[in-house]
């Protein structure tokens, strides 16, 4: 998938199609209500990409982690819907992603909404994206809504200052990602650059959050970027460093998170063990006594107790920057 902000990325794109002078402005809630459907077309082009695409290593660990419990709620700026599918591969009650009335208990969460659904700004009804609608939208034509609003449908990706932001993602998802940081032993960021000033405003926000439980210590905040840059970034743009935990961890997503995730499938398989062993401990003391060969009572001691453990389990950190919604970062 492109990405927004780098060389031959969306906003370079943009730049060029609409002869603008920055590409970013073409993500403006601004820009959409002028032009929305030459808006809607090149959003409709992402959305091509998108389905072309494919999970890469780092989305099926973030999967694995959430199916094996280790990751408390995954939250994530992408809009391609790669994250989703990849959990499709685990069969885990809370795959499917976040919704505060349809799934309150959803691991993902897609904070800046999902290329892959429509949305209408007036109602609020949701739908996925059919092929012939987005061939109406590519062509700069109007989806209709059931309710009648004139404006039609869009797709439901969250633009810069978007006033129909609570249509993407209700402000609900604030309270549930204050509590997943209380309740976390380190949150992880990934490939966040902290380049921009709402991603740093956001960290704050978490940092906030933790001082507020007392945890600012006890629950470091790891930072994964195959750059130096980004946690310099962030020690730039914090006002006390005394109290910044954070973990530089220098990779790419796809390096660091499948061997995290490798760890906690052996430390899962280690606990599964044990609980078997001490069950069969239990079952063993109820029962009469009968004669045991050395080898039977030595398979009692799992040999997966001494594999390392996962010392960190990872929250994922409420990524969307800005203190109101409809800011992208």
């Amino acid at each position: 998938m492109s990405t927004f902000s780098t060389k031959g990325g969306l906003y370079e794109r943009a730049q060029k199609r609409f002869r603008v002078v920055d590409g970013k402005s073409l993500f403006t809630y601004a820009f959409y209500a002028k032009h929305p459907r030459p808006a809607q077309a090149f959003l409709a082009e992402v959305h091509g990409e998108a389905v072309r695409a494919t999970p890469a290593p780092g989305h099926y660990a973030l999967a694995l982690l959430c199916s094996l419990g280790r990751l408390s709620r995954h939250y994530t700026l992408n809009i391609d819907g790669l994250s989703q599918r990849a959990s499709s591969a685990f069969s885990y009650s809370k795959a499917c992603a976040w919704h505060p009335d349809d799934n309150p208990g959803g691991l993902l969460v897609e904070l800046h909404g999902s290329i892959h659904q429509l949305v209408c700004g007036a109602c609020g009804a949701t739908r996925q994206a059919a092929p012939a609608q987005v061939s109406t939208l590519r062509a700069e034509g109007r989806v209709a809504c059931p309710c009648g609003d004139p404006a039609g449908m869009r797709f439901r990706v969250m633009l810069y200052d978007d006033a129909e932001g609570e249509r993407i993602t209700p402000d609900a998802v604030l309270d549930v990602m204050e509590g997943d940081v209380k309740a976390a032993d380190v949150v992880l960021w990934v490939g966040i650059s902290f380049q921009q000033s709402a991603s740093t405003h956001y960290f704050r926000c978490v940092r906030r959050w933790l001082a507020e439980a007392g945890r600012t210590q006890a629950c470091p905040q790891a930072v994964v970027n195959p750059s130096d840059e980004a946690v310099w970034n962030l020690r730039t743009a914090s006002s006390n460093l005394s109290e910044l935990a954070v973990l530089e961890v220098l990779g790419t997503a796809d390096e660091v998170l499948p061997a995290l995730a490798a760890q906690a499938a052996l430390r899962h398989a280690s606990e599964g063990a044990q609980a078997a062993a001490q069950g069969a401990c239990t079952a063993g003391a109820r029962a009469p006594e009968t004669p045991s060969s050395p080898s039977s009572s030595s398979s009692l001691s799992s040999p997966l107790t001494s594999q390392p453990e996962v010392e960190e389990e990872v929250a994922g950190p409420p990524q969307r920057p800005g203190a109101r919604r409809g800011r992208r970062g």
